[in-house]
C-alpha cells in the first residue's frame, strides 16, 4: 500500500513555477504524484526537512534533479533528512521515477537511507550522486536500496554510511535491481555493516574494479541471500577492504557470505584489510534458525584469480536479515529493520559450512582456481569445510591455488564433519605453531560423514613448529581421511602426521611425505569414544620419510604397496606390511608391537659410527620378502643389525640379504655372527629364513645357519664362514665323525676367477716359433721374378684354448676358454754370416679374449670372469743352415699387452679392473737326421720365457680389497719335434709333425683378498703332446695348423688348437 511522505504543499523563498522547484531552500518534503505531474528540482536548491519523513517522495511521474536546468543558474542540489530517506520512489503500478544528474548530494541522519526504490514501478537513475550518512547509531542509515521490484541505476556515485548495521547497497525481491556503472566510491564506517546485500530474487550488477571499503569492524563486504545463477553480475576485480579503522566491534569482518541456494562467480576478487577475519563463506541451507524455507537449498561460489588475505584473529561476523521474509526496507518505506549477526568460530580464507537450518540435501561448495589465500590471523584456517551440523557435503575445491599460513595455531586446510577439501595442482605453505592440514570431528550428527582432505599433485611445505597433518577424531563411528595423489609434503622441523582419537586414514598415491621430527605420531585419547587408530597407506611409488611413534594405547598401522618406500624407524608401531614391490629402510632401533608382514624388502640403513640397529617384533611373517642386514663380516660375535622375535613366531619364509659393513673376513670357529634372535619364548622354524644373495669378505664366504653351534640358542640364526656339514649316511658304513675342533672354511669362487684372468692374460703372449710361423724355412723355396736375397711376408693366425685346473687341495677349480687373433709381418734376410744362414725379423699385433668360470669346494655359487685386450711385439729368428734346413736355430721375441678384466660373482656386483703383461722369450733348437737314408728330422728344443704382470690394488663394490697380483717369473719348456717333408709333382710341400713338451713354471700366480693370499690354482709342471701339419701351396702361400693336449697334476688339462696362413713376396 502506497504511503505519502510529508505534506502536499511546499514552501519556498525563491521563484517557483508550476513544473520546477527552487532555487533556494525548501523546508518541506518534495512530492511528485499524479496530481503534481512531472517536476524538476533546479540548481542551487537545498531541500531540508526538520520533521520525520523523506526529503523526496515520488509515487507517480518523474522527479528530476538537474543542477544545470535551463533558465536557472547552475549550482548543486542538496537533500537533507532527519529520519527519512533522501530520495524515495514508492510505486507498484504507476510508473514513478527519480532522475538525478551530476551535482546532487543526499545527507541523512538517524534511520534514513540515501536512495530507495520501492515497488515494481519505482526507479531511481542517478549520475554523480553523493550519499552520506554521517550520524552514529544502530540500524538504518542505508546508502541505496532497490526493494520489491524497484530499480536503482547509479553511475560515478559516492556513498558513505556510518551507522552500525548499515547497508551501502541493497537489492531484494523479485524484479529488483541494483546497477552500478563507471567509477564509484562505496564506504561504510559503522560496525557490523554490509557493503552490498542481494536478497531473494534481487539482481546486482557491479562494474569491473569495484572497491568496497568496510571500515567498521565486524562488517561484511557482500551478502548474497538466495541469489540464483546469473542474477548477481560482478565485474572482474572486485576489491573488498575490511580495514577496521571505523567503529569498533568485538568480532572481525567477512568478505563475502552466501546462503539460501546462492550461485555466483567472481574473477579477480581481492579481500584484505586489518579487520579481515573471514574471506568467503558459503552456507548450506540458511544460517538463521528462522529460515526453514532455505534448509534444502545448496550454495555454490566460483572464484578465479582471487587474492584473500586474513589478518584479524578471533571470531568473525556477517550480518543478515532477521528472516527470509524480512525486507531491507519495509513497505511503509521509512522502516529499515535491524540486521542480525551470524558468527563464525575461527578465521578462514574460504569456508564452506552448514547453516542453522539445513537438510541432508543441502550442500555448500566453493570452487577456487588460481587463487591465493594468505592466513595471518592466529588460530585461523586458509580453507575450512564442514561443521558438526546436519547437511550434505560442504566442499572447498582448490585448483592451481596457493594457501600461505603464518602464525600461532594457523592451519592451511581444515575439515570438520561433512567437510571435504580438495587441492589440485596447488601449494600449501605454513609456518608457526599450527600445521598444513587439520581434521576434526566430534559427536556424530545424523547422516554425517567424517572430514576428508584430498590432495592431487599438491605440494605441502611447513617450517618451524608447523605440523603437516593434525587429525582429531572424537566421533562415535566416523573416520578422518586424507588422500594424496602425487605431490609432496615436506615437514622438516616438526611432525608430518599427528593423530588422536578415533580412526584416521592417510593414503598416498605416488606422493611423498617427510617428517623432520617424526613421520607419524599416534596419541592415545582417554576421552574419545573410539580408540586412536591410524592407517597410513602408501601406494604406487609413494615415499615416506621419518620415524613413526605410537603411544601404548594407540594403534598405528603402516602399509607399503606397489613400489612404495618408507625410510624411518618404528617406535612401537602396531603393524607394518610391505608388499612384494615395496621397501622399508630402517634408520634406527625399531619395535613393532604386533606383526611385520614382509613380502618385499625390509632393510637396515648402513651403520653410522659403528652403531648397528635392531628390529624387534612380536611376530614376523615372511611372504617371500627380503630382510636386509648390515654385518661386520669378521669373527664370531661380530656386530650386525638384528631381527628379534619377542614372544611370538617367525613364520613363512624370508631371504636374508647381508651387506658387509667393513669386515675383512675371517674363519668363524664358534656360533658365528648373530642375525636373528628370539626373546621371551619367541620361536622360528627351519624354513623361516634363507640366505638371499651372498655374504663375502676377503676370501671368505659366509652362510646362514639356524641355531647356535653349541646348541645354546636353537631358534636363532647365525652367519658362519664354514662349509655345511654333510648329512650322515643313513646306512652303514658310517664314516668316523669329524673332529669338532676343526672348522673347514667356506671360501669364495671369485678367487679362482681372479687367478684365471691373471693366467689367461699371460698365456695370450706365450708361444713357440712354430706356433707363430709354421715352417719358416720354406720361405727360401719360393721363387719369384726379380728374385733377390730379401723376402717379405705377412701372416695371420687364430688360437683357441680350453683349459681346466684346480688347486692341489681341491678348494678351487676353474674352467676357461680363450681365443687370440694375431697377425704380423717379417723380412727374411738370406745370409748374415756364411752365406747359407738366414735371419727373419718382424712385428706382431694381437687381439685376445677369454672367459672363465670359477668354483669353490662346498660353495654352491659360481663366479664368471672375462679378460680381453691387445698385445704388440717384435721377433727375430736365425737359422744356421738354410740349405739343408738342419742345425741350430734361435728365436727371440718380446710382447706387451693391455687387458680389461671383469669378475662376475653370482649375486654380486660386477668387478672391473685393468692389467698389463710383459713377456720376453728366448728359444733355441737343433735339427738333425738320425739316418741320412730317412727323411724324419729330430729337433730338440728349449725355451725360456720371462713374464711380468701388473694389475694394481682395487676394491670390490662389496668392500673387499683385491691386490697382490703383481708378479713375475719364468716359464721354461723342454721339447722335441719330429717332422718329415714330402714334395709332390707340382712342387707342393707337406710336413706333418709331432711335438712333445715339458712346461715348468717358476711363477707366483697369486691373488690377495683383504691381505689373504691365494695361489696354487695351476700346477708347476705340465706335459704336452702336439700334432701339426705344415703345407706350401701355390706361389707365395704357406699354411700351418696344430692341436695340442696338455695335462698335469691338480686335474689340469688344456686343449689347444692353432691355425695360421702366410703370404710371401
Amino acid at each position: 500500500m502506497t504511503r505519502f511522505l510529508g505534506i502536499a504543499a511546499f514552501l519556498t523563498t525563491g521563484a517557483v513555477s508550476a513544473q520546477t522547484i527552487g532555487p533556494g531552500p525548501v523546508t518541506a518534503p518534495v512530492t511528485n504524484n499524479g496530481a503534481t505531474g512531472d517536476r524538476t528540482v533546479v540548481g542551487n536548491t537545498q531541500i531540508s526537512t526538520t520533521v520525520a519523513g523523506s526529503g523526496t517522495s515520488v509515487t507517480a511521474g518523474t522527479l528530476t534533479f538537474d543542477p544545470n536546468a535551463a533558465g536557472f543558474p547552475a549550482g548543486p542540489i542538496s537533500i537533507q533528512t532527519t529520519t527519512g530517506h533522501g530520495l524515495f520512489v514508492n510505486s507498484d503500478i504507476t510508473p514513478a521515477a527519480i532522475i538525478a544528474r551530476p551535482g546532487v548530494s543526499v545527507s541523512t541522519t538517524s534511520l534514513g537511507s540515501g536512495a530507495v526504490a520501492l515497488g515494481q514501478a519505482a526507479s531511481i537513475t542517478a549520475s554523480g550522486l553523493t550519499i552520506n550518512n554521517a550520524t552514529a547509531g544502530t540500524g538504518g542509515g542505508y546508502g541505496a536500496v532497490a526493494q520489491n521490484g524497484g530499480r536503482v541505476s547509479l553511475t560515478d556515485t559516492s556513498i558513505t554510511t556510518s551507522r552500525q548495521g548499515a547497508i551501502v547497497l541493497g537489492t531484494g525481491g523479485v524484479g529488483s535491481s541494483m546497477t552500478l556503472q563507471g567509477n564509484n566510491s562505496l564506504t561504510s564506517n559503522g560496525a557490523q555493516s554490509v557493503g552490498v546485500y542481494v536478497q531473494n530474487g534481487g539482481t546486482l550488477s557491479l562494474p569491473a574494479s569495484t572497491v568496497l571499503n568496510l571500515n567498521g569492524q565486524g562488517s561484511t563486504g557482500l551478502v548474497l541471500e538466495a541469489v540464483t545463477q546469473g542474477t548477481a553480475t560482478v565485474g572482474n576485480g572486485l576489491t573488498i577492504h575490511l580495514t577496521g579503522s571505523g567503529e569498533s566491534y568485538i568480532n572481525g569482518g567477512t568478505g563475502i557470505a552466501a546462503f539460501g541456494g546462492t550461485t555466483v562467480s567472481f574473477q579477480g576478487l581481492v579481500i584484505d584489510g586489518a579487520n579481515a577475519s573471514s574471506g568467503v563463506i558459503a552456507v548450506a541451507g540458511d544460517p538463521r534458525a528462522t529460515a526453514a524455507v532455505n534448509a534444502p537449498r545448496s550454495t555454490q561460489i566460483d572464484l578465479s584469480d582471487a587474492t584473500i588475505t586474513i589478518n584479524r584473529a578471533g571470531t568473525s561476523t556477517y550480518s543478515v536479515a532477521a528472516t527470509p521474509l524480512t525486507q531491507l526496507v519495509a513497505n511503509a518505506g521509512e522502516l529499515t529493520p535491524a540486521l542480525n549477526t551470524v558468527n563464525s568460530s575461527a578465521p578462514a580464507g574460504l569456508r564452506a559450512t552448514p547453516g542453522a537450518q539445513a537438510t541432508a540435501a543441502a550442500t555448500s561448495t566453493i570452487n577456487a582456481t588460481n587463487t591465493t589465500i594468505n592466513m595471518n590471523a592466529a588460530n585461523g584456517f586458509g580453507v575450512y569445510a564442514g561443521a558438526r551440523a546436519v547437511s550434505g557435503l560442504n566442499t572447498v575445491n582448490l585448483t592451481q591455488s596457493t594457501v600461505n599460513g603464518n602464525g600461532t595455531g594457523v592451519y592451511g586446510l581444515g575439515a570438520d564433519q561433512n567437510g571435504l577439501v580438495t587441492a589440485t595442482g596447488s601449494a600449501i605453505n605454513t609456518s608457526g605453531t599450527g600445521g598444513a592440514l587439520y581434521l576434526i570431528t566430534g559427536i556424530d550428527v545424523a547422516g554425517g560423514v567424517g572430514p576428508t582432505i584430498q590432495l592431487g599433485n599438491t605440494n605441502v611445505t611447513t617450517s618451524g613448529d608447523s605440523t603437516g597433518i593434525v587429525s582429531r577424531n572424537f566421533s562415535n563411528t566416523l573416520t578422518n581421511r586424507v588422500t594424496m595423489s602425487g605431490g609432496t609434503m615436506n615437514v622438516p622441523d616438526s611432525v608430518a602426521i599427528v593423530a588422536t582419537g578415533g580412526p584416521s586414514s592417510i593414503t598416498t598415491d605416488n606422493a611423498a611425505i617427510s617428517g623432520g621430527n617424526l613421520l607419524l605420531q599416534a596419541i592415545g585419547s582417554g576421552s574419545a569414544p573410539q580408540p586412536t587408530t591410524v592407517e597410513l597407506i602408501a601406494r604406487n611409488g609413494s615415499r615416506l620419510n621419518g620415524n613413526a611413534l605410537a603411544d601404548a594405547t594407540a594403534v598405528a598401522n603402516i602399509s607399503l604397496q606397489t613400489s612404495s618406500t618408507w625410510r624411518g624407524a618404528a617406535l612401537d608401531v602396531t603393524n607394518v606390511t610391505v608388499d612384494p614391490t615395496s621397501t622399508w629402510s630402517i634408520t634406527g632401533n625399531s619395535r613393532v608391537t604386533q606383526q611385520v608382514n614382509n613380502a618385499g624388502t625390509v632393510s637396515f640403513t648402513p651403520p653410522v659410527a659403528g652403531a648397528f640397529k635392531t628390529l624387534t617384533t612380536r611376530n614376523y611373517v615372511g611372504n617371500g620378502g627380503v630382510l636386509g642386514v648390515n654385518t661386520f663380516l669378521g669373527a664370531d660375535g661380530s656386530a650386525s643389525d638384528r631381527l628379534v622375535i619377542d614372544g611370538g613366531t617367525a613364520s613363512g619364509t624370508s631371504g636374508i640379504r647381508v651387506t658387509n659393513a667393513g669386515g675383512q673376513g675371517t674363519l668363524t670357529t664358534q656360533n658365528g655372527i648373530l642375525i636373528v634372535d628370539v626373546a621371551n619364548g619367541g620361536t622360528t622354524s627351519a624354513s623361516s629364513f634363507t640366505q638371499s644373495g651372498r655374504a663375502v669378505a676377503g676370501v671368505y664366504e659366509y652362510r646362514l645357519f639356524r641355531g647356535a653351534a653349541d646348541g645354546s640358542n636353537p631358534n636363532a640364526w647365525y652367519l658362519r664362514s664354514e662349509r655345511d656339514v654333510p648329512p650322515t649316511p643313513p646306512v652303514p658304513p658310517v664314516p668316523p665323525p669329524p673332529n669338532p675342533d676343526i672348522v673347514v672354511p667356506l671360501l669364495r669362487p671369485e678367487v679362482g676367477a681372479y687367478l684365471a684372468n691373471q693366467r689367461l692374460a699371460a698365456g695370450f703372449l706365450v708361444h713357440s716359433l712354430h706356433d707363430r710361423l709354421g715352417e719358416p724355412q720354406w720361405t727360401e723355396q719360393q721363387t719369384f721374378e726379380n728374385d733377390d736375397k730379401r723376402r717379405g711376408a705377412g701372416w695371420v693366425r687364430l688360437v683357441g684354448k680350453d683349459i681346466g685346473s684346480r688347486t692341489s687341495n681341491g678348494t678351487f677349480d676353474v674352467q676357461s676358454t680363450a681365443w687370440m687373433l694375431q697377425m704380423g709381418g717379417d723380412v727374411a734376410q738370406w745370409s748374415i754370416f756364411r752365406g747359407d744362414d738366414r735371419m727373419h725379423v718382424g712385428g706382431m699385433l694381437g687381439y685376445n679374449w677369454g672367459s672363465s668360470t670359477g668354483r669353490a669346494d662346498g660353495n654352491r655359487f659360481t663366479a664368471d670372469s672375462d679378460v680381453q685386450g691387445v698385445n704388440v711385439g717384435i721377433y727375430g729368428t736365425w737359422f744356421q743352415n738354410n740349405q739343408s734346413r738342419l742345425g741350430w736355430y734361435t728365436d727371440l721375441w718380446a710382447q706387451f699387452g693391455w687387458f680389461t678384466n671383469h669378475v662376475n660373482g653370482e649375486f654380486l656386483p660386477t668387478v672391473s679392473y685393468h692389467s698389463k703383461v710383459l713377456a720376453l722369450s728366448a728359444e733355441t733348437g737343433y735339427a738333425w737326421l738320425p739316418k741320412m737314408s730317412r727323411d724324419w728330422v729330430i729337433e730338440p728344443q728349449a725355451q725360456v720365457i720371462y713374464v711380468h704382470s701388473y694389475q694394481g690394488t682395487f676394491n670390490e663394490p662389496t668392500g673387499t680389497q683385491v691386490g697382490g697380483a703383481d708378479a713375475d717369473g719364468v716359464i721354461t719348456r723342454l721339447g722335441v719335434r719330429f717332422h718329415r717333408t714330402w714334395i709332390d709333382g707340382k712342387g707342393y710341400r707337406y710336413q706333418p709333425y709331432l711335438t712333445l713338451n715339458w712346461w715348468h713354471d717358476f711363477m707366483n700366480n697369486t691373488i690377495a683378498l683383504n691381505g689373504v693370499g691365494m695361489s696354487d690354482l695351476y700346477p708347476s709342471n705340465r706335459y704336452e703332446v702336439k700334432i701339426g701339419f705344415d703345407g706350401q701351396g701355390r706361389r707365395g702361400w704357406t699354411g700351418w695348423s696344430n692341436v695340442g693336449w696338455q695335462w698335469g697334476s691338480q686335474a689340469y688339462h688344456a686343449f689347444i688348437g692353432r691355425l695360421g696362413v702366410k703370404y710371401t713376396w
